[in-house]
């Protein structure tokens, strides 16, 4: 008997000590696989190094369509956020808590446009009144209103707060003779649509469809009644989720756009100054280059201007207030580039190192 415990004893002591090891290889592997993604995100984020002194200015023709002087100018767009419209749910959830959410939900957006840093955003009180001057100019045209030239876009958005629902699932047996307890599953959905309107060309830009959804299950052997504090929860963090979403969309649509002025190349690869708001430019890996071309249609004799792509390249180091080089190793694409092109941010490659602080020891 002695010698039946001692064996168990000892293999209850060998499992301990493999499960440990096998412990110790997965944490070792997780801190290793960890340590590499860092490594490689770090080494992704920087930009390229040169030093355009060691590059020659290379002669380069201009675009058959050059930027305009407005184009040309250098400021973020000035974006104000106009007060929400927020339909009624079709539950029985009051007014009350709709018009309670609108100041949440614009934060929500507030946050997404700050966090590019690509836009300078107007305070409430001139939105408010840029509100009140779009409706008014909307009914009577005739001359732009003085509270446009504050302004650059105007970010109109409407949003639904669909149905908050509960279901309950009631307790059930498997097959193998399990219980499964009950379920209360409470989901809110939020939908609606983001209008971007351009100031200056009297247009609306760009349209963004928004969805958004809350869903949590807990068990339970009923569903309670859904109040007002439950409700204005499931909301905010529906519509948090929608505005989430839009992110891509809003961070597209405000990325810096340049225009190449200059070329130069050291005999292996080929650098373009790029008149932009170099920090905001910065921040990014990858600009895709463009071209505008003018063209007529040949059935209704109509003029109109198509924006071409060109090719892509690598940001660099070099930038200032107004200025960005970019890098080109394919000669094809660099021989196709002219003063004028258009030079706009790959939104994906957009850098989170950039935003850190180097750190100087």
């Amino acid at each position: 008997m002695l010698c039946n415990n001692t064996s168990r004893h000892v293999n209850h002591l060998e499992n301990n000590v493999l499960t440990e090891q096998v412990l110790m290889k997965l944490y070792t592997t997780l801190i290793t696989l960890i340590a590499t993604s860092l490594l490689l995100s770090a080494c992704a984020g920087g930009a390229i190094e040169v030093d355009a002194y060691d590059y020659e200015i290379v002669p380069v023709e201009k675009a058959n369509v050059m930027p305009t002087e407005e184009e040309l100018i250098l400021r973020k767009p000035r974006v104000a956020i106009l007060p929400l419209e927020l339909l009624r749910d079709q539950s029985d959830i009051s007014s009350k808590l709709a018009k309670s959410l609108e100041p949440a939900i614009r934060s929500e957006l507030e946050s997404a446009l700050n966090e590019g840093g690509n836009v300078t955003l107007l305070d409430r009180n001139l939105a408010q009144r840029l509100q009140g001057a779009l409706a008014e100019y909307e009914k009577k045209k005739g001359e732009t209103p003085a509270a446009f030239q504050q302004a650059d876009y105007l970010l109109i958005g409407n949003v639904d707060l669909t149905a908050i629902d509960n279901e309950h699932k009631a307790e059930a047996k498997t097959s193998k003779g399990k219980i499964l307890p009950g379920l209360c599953i409470t989901e809110a959905n939020v939908s609606g649509v983001l209008k971007v309107y351009d100031i200056l060309n009297n247009t609306i830009e760009d349209i963004e469809e928004i969805n958004g959804r809350k869903r949590n299950a807990k068990e339970a052997k009923a569903c309670a009644r859904i109040d007002e504090k439950v409700a204005r929860q499931y909301y905010q963090q529906a519509t948090q989720d929608a505005v989430e979403g839009s992110n891509r969309f809003l961070k597209k649509l405000f990325a810096p756009i340049g225009y190449i002025s200059e070329k130069r190349s050291n005999g292996k690869d080929w650098i373009f100054k790029v008149r932009t708001l170099g920090d905001s430019m910065s921040r990014y890996k990858v600009v895709n280059l463009y071209r505008w071309e003018q063209s007529r249609d040949q059935l209704t004799e109509e003029k109109s201007k198509q924006l071409l792509s060109i090719g892509e390249a690598r940001v660099t180091d070099q930038f200032g207030e107004d200025f960005i080089w970019i890098q080109i190793k394919d000669k094809s694409i660099a021989n196709r580039i002219k003063i004028g092109h258009v030079v706009k941010p790959v939104t994906d490659s957009f850098s989170v190192f950039s935003l850190v602080p180097t750190v100087k020891l």
